[in-house]
């Protein structure tokens, strides 16, 4: 996680568009607050998510696609990335303009953590932490494609939409993260 925050910083630094206070400062908390690392690193994908994702008839998961972000880490930090895209009905931020999962037909986000922890058998007592580090992350990753949008370049990650809406989107996740941040005591 160290290694993430640093260089999601450096990347939005690099980018230079416009100041991000709250960025800024979430950094400093999340650094100061990182959670002692696992004795046993494992594969990360780095960006565990739907549509990255092959489903077999039965709905269970028979492939997972595109690894070009993997790397060696704590394999909670790949978990709670997945939950920006897995919204549950109420909640007032989610990655997804239409998230699939909030159809009866899926399961709820407890139920989903639940079957995580049994399966995987971590102790999830500092999912709230990473929870706040994957919005803080998806923040700069959209951040960046803002910056390229306003030099001209077109796609990218949430940049869709006008380059206002991109920025209002940027700080909606940071004011998201923040309080989530917060709520874990960060």
């Amino acid at each position: 996680v160290g290694r993430q925050l640093k260089r999601w910083r450096r990347q939005v630094e690099a980018g230079g568009v416009r100041d991000l206070p709250v960025h800024a400062e979430l950094f400093e908390r999340l650094a100061a607050a990182q959670p002692p690392e696992r004795a046993r690193p494992a594969l990360a994908h780095g960006d565990y998510r739907f549509d990255n994702t092959v489903l077999a008839d039965d709905f269970g998961i028979c492939a997972v696609l595109d690894w070009e972000l993997c790397t060696t880490g704590d394999p909670i930090a790949d978990f709670a990335w997945s939950l920006q895209y897995w919204a549950d009905p109420g909640d007032e931020m989610s990655f997804l303009q239409d998230p699939p999962t909030l159809l009866d037909t899926f399961m709820r986000r407890s139920d989903y953590l639940r079957m995580y922890e049994q399966r995987s058998g971590f102790d999830l007592s500092d999912l709230p932490y990473y929870h706040a580090f994957s919005w803080w992350k998806q923040a700069s990753i959209v951040e960046g494609a803002y910056a390229r949008r306003l030099q001209g370049a077109t796609g990218g990650m949430g940049a869709s939409g006008d380059v206002a809406s991109i920025a209002t989107r940027v700080d909606n996740m940071l004011d998201h993260a923040a309080a989530l941040a917060s709520d874990a005591g960060i």
